[in-house]
């Protein structure tokens, strides 16, 4: 908390989400739902710094940050 505190006294908030705006997102899963197994080999990594982590939704009619986006698949030119 102090960290984030600290950084966000920078004075760009863009900048400090994008360092650690996955944390916040991708974390918490992990956390609440996470295997004793998975959260041993993921948890150390994030906190130390040496791996990133980020939140994959991959129904895109879920949650507020994902509402408006809409996909179509399209047949190519070439069918494939």
């Amino acid at each position: 908390m102090i960290l984030h505190i600290e950084t966000f006294s920078v004075g760009a908030p863009d900048y400090v989400t994008g360092l650690m705006g996955g944390y916040n997102i991708g974390l918490p899963p992990v956390l609440h739902f996470g295997s004793e197994e998975l959260k041993s080999k993921v948890l150390p990594e994030c906190m130390l710094g040496k791996k990133k982590i980020c939140l994959c939704i991959s129904d895109f009619g879920a949650g507020s940050d994902v509402a408006n986006i809409h996909c179509k698949a399209v047949l190519s030119e070439d069918k494939k």
